[in-house]
C-alpha cells in the first residue's frame, strides 16, 4: 500500500525500520505527541495488507484502554495479560 502522506520523514522512518526489521517482536517507545500511535497505525496497516497478523501490546492497562483502543487498536491489551492468558 502507499505510504500514509500525513507521516513526517521521520515517521516514514520509523515504518520503514520496522517494515523491513526481521524480528518477531518490534517496540516503539517516544515522547508524547511525537506520533507513536501514527507509526503505529501506518505499520499495521501495512502489515495485515500483506496478510500479517498483528499484536498490539502496552506496558500499561491505561495506555491499552485509553490511548491504543481509543484510537481504533481495539484488541490492544498490556503485555502482562498477554502473557499470561
Amino acid at each position: 500500500p502507499p505510504a500514509d502522506t500525513r507521516l513526517s520523514a521521520s515517521q516514514l522512518e520509523a515504518v520503514r525500520q520496522v517494515l523491513s526489521s526481521t524480528d518477531r517482536v518490534t517496540l516503539m517507545r517516544g515522547a508524547a505527541g511525537t506520533g507513536k500511535t501514527t507509526v503505529l497505525a501506518e505499520c499495521v496497516r501495512r502489515m495485515e495488507a500483506a496478510g500479517r497478523y498483528v499484536v498490539v501490546l502496552a506496558p500499561t492497562a491505561h495506555a491499552a484502554r485509553s490511548g491504543l483502543r481509543r484510537e481504533g487498536f481495539l484488541s490492544a491489551d498490556t503485555v502482562a495479560r498477554f502473557l499470561t492468558d
